[in-house]
């Protein structure tokens, strides 16, 4: 019943995340399940942020929105300078550090699952590298 007639692609971000979290809120699960599935399909670049972080700490302890929260983990990690400098960012390591090092742990995760998948074992010896001693 609800959104039948809503045009939900056209919303902005920031409005269907508020009724997001009211849809949540009232158990409005037909509504809830469009706007979620709404948001992730939105490119990643759409989101400010400030987007990021706020959508993240709402979804990241709600099981079924593990893909939205994992969504704006992978965001946010293409944006650490942005990160670094954001206003709720800056707030929130004033007033709640412990979620920012959270969050900070959660990226540098993302990042030393990458990097293990990039970096192959060495097939030989550090020293084995620079030849036979003997020939020096």
């Amino acid at each position: 019943m609800y959104g039948r007639d809503l045009k939900l692609d056209h919303l902005k971000i920031e409005v269907a995340f508020e009724v997001l979290k009211a849809t949540h809120k009232y158990h409005i699960s037909s509504l809830e399940a469009l706007l979620l599935d709404m948001l992730r399909r939105k490119p990643s670049d759409l989101f400010s942020i400030d987007n990021l972080v706020t959508i993240y700490f709402f979804s990241v302890n709600l099981r079924e929105y593990q893909m939205l929260s994992e969504k704006m983990l992978l965001a946010m990690k293409k944006k650490p300078k942005e990160l670094r400098t954001a206003p709720f960012y800056q707030a929130m390591l004033e007033n709640n550090p412990r979620d920012a090092a959270d969050l900070a742990l959660k990226l540098l995760e993302q990042l030393d699952g990458q990097l293990s998948t990039m970096v192959q074992p060495m097939r030989t010896t550090p020293l084995s590298l620079f030849g036979d001693m003997r020939d020096w």
